[in-house]
């Protein structure tokens, strides 16, 4: 019987797709998972996260596994794997949605440097609806007058 785990290239990037977001992780080998998140009971309190090691069937929690592509400006899946088990027990910061998550960390491990698409897009969305916001009542105003 195939694992979940057997295709997935030592030190990619994974993620799962949860109802409003994604949660992402560093696969270290073995049926092992490396991420940012809260201790069990306290999902929801940022100031109970830290990096975790657990399994790919705790990470995914039933939900669909799926491998980022990306892979240049990357380190090598030995260095990746290293710089992930070298935070286990670690918060890497108070987590923060926005400045501060599971994403941020995965790509710390892959790339050396933080950051999420996740929060790159709400940005964008912000930034889109208050123009047109902005547009709609700089335009009722000139209908008034």
């Amino acid at each position: 019987m195939k694992n979940i785990a057997d295709d997935i290239p030592l030190g990619s990037v994974i993620y799962t797709k949860r109802p409003l977001y994604k949660h992402y992780g560093v696969y270290i080998g073995g049926g092992r998972v490396v991420h940012f998140a809260a201790k069990k009971g306290y999902e929801t309190n940022a100031k109970e996260a830290f990096i975790q090691e657990t399994t790919i069937e705790n990470f995914l929690k039933g939900d669909e596994l799926f491998v980022e592509k990306e892979v240049s400006g990357s380190f090598s899946a030995a260095e990746v794997v290293a710089r992930a088990k070298g935070e286990v027990g670690r918060q890497k910061g108070e987590y923060s949605l926005v400045f501060n998550n599971c994403e941020y960390f995965a790509h710390w491990c892959k790339y050396g440097k933080k950051k999420s698409a996740q929060v790159e897009a709400a940005v964008a969305v912000a930034i889109v609806s208050t123009a047109a916001i902005a547009t709609a009542v700089m335009a009722s105003g000139k209908e008034k007058k």
